[in-house]
């Protein structure tokens, strides 16, 4: 399975209704399940393309935290930007649903409370299980005490952490 998520639906600029169409088929923006990270564009009729991801946009990528708190820029190539990190921004993917407001220097408040990315379920659970590295003498031999030293080049064990089904290793 990818852990690329598309978005849905559409963001609504305050000023004048207009729209940023994520389910336009010449949209295509996701946001992915491991890194949190988005990427691609969406299409504006007051800005033209608008990038989220790296690619074209210096500024970014738009980034969720681990409580799906948006950050970052995307950034319209012939325009300005969308600051998800600017003062009184505040957007959260829950459960697969954005909620809150962007602010843009050119259209102003952006509201995304009707944005989706069904199946966007990132792996926020860390690794259990794992161990620290121990310096043996020989392999499988017994470990050289911390603080002590040894003349020989050594092995070195631990025990691998378990990751969730399909995790990120968080």
């Amino acid at each position: 399975a990818s852990s690329e998520v598309p978005l849905s639906g559409y963001a609504t600029v305050l000023l004048n209704g207009s729209t940023l169409d994520f389910s336009d088929p010449n949209s295509h923006v996701t946001i992915d399940n491991f890194s949190r990270q988005m990427n691609g564009f969406v299409w504006s009729d007051d800005v033209g393309w608008i990038s989220f991801g790296s690619t074209s946009n210096p500024a970014g990528p738009v980034v969720a935290d681990t409580n799906g708190v948006l950050a970052g820029k995307a950034k319209a190539p012939n325009a300005g930007e969308l600051d998800f990190s600017g003062s009184g921004s505040h957007v959260i993917i829950s459960n697969g649903n954005f909620s809150g407001y962007v602010w843009s220097d050119d259209v102003g408040w952006i509201d995304f409370s009707n944005v989706k990315a069904i199946g966007y379920n990132p792996d926020l659970t860390p690794p259990s299980n794992a161990s620290g590295i121990e310096l043996h003498k020989t392999n499988g031999g017994l470990a050289v005490a911390d603080g002590s030293w040894t003349n020989t080049n050594g092995y070195f064990s631990w025990t691998v952490a378990q990751d969730n089904a399909n995790g990120s290793g968080v």
